[in-house]
């Protein structure tokens, strides 16, 4: 299936079956329209996710995410638009649905640290994907990712299965 295949499975309204399809894809190659189709395809996910109270599962697509977001041109800022908003879905409880259905989800005020793949595909062989020096998960003067002792449990709250 070609990544307009998958494109057009969004535009249908079928994203789990496009989400599928894309996870397939992305796990074999990674060029830059099939990255670009993980991030916005993954990102119906966390939305979709959101909505159906799978906060746990949000929150792995979350940090998959992140992860791809340095690797596609974002010109227009529109992906990272979508990160400030999924970060708040995620960190807030009560502006984001249901106190209750987040759990022990909150974080501190920066990005949780990068995954190493989406949800059921493999971990790229080459380098990892670098986040840029001054975003809010890395410290300008620095350029490492920062982990606050909060996150810790979300990490074992949202562990690979």
């Amino acid at each position: 299936m070609t990544v307009k295949d998958i494109f057009d499975l969004r535009k249908q309204g079928k994203i789990e079956e496009a989400y599928e399809a894309i996870r397939a894809r992305y796990a074999t190659y990674r060029g830059k329209y099939t990255t670009l189709c993980m991030f916005w395809t993954a990102r119906d996910i966390f939305n979709l996710r959101i909505q159906q109270g799978r906060t746990e599962e949000a929150a792995k697509i979350y940090k998959a995410l992140q992860r791809v977001l340095p690797n596609i041109n974002d010109s227009n800022g529109r992906a990272k638009a979508f990160m400030d908003y999924a970060h708040r879905r995620l960190s807030s409880p009560a502006s984001a649905g249901s106190p209750s259905s987040f759990g022990s989800l909150h974080f501190s005020g920066e990005y949780p640290p990068a995954p190493t793949g989406f949800p059921g595909v493999p971990a790229s062989t080459g380098s990892p994907g670098s986040v840029p020096a001054g975003s809010p998960s890395v410290p300008a003067s620095t350029g490492s990712p920062s982990v606050p002792a909060a996150l810790s449990v979300l990490s074992d709250s949202v562990a690979e299965k």
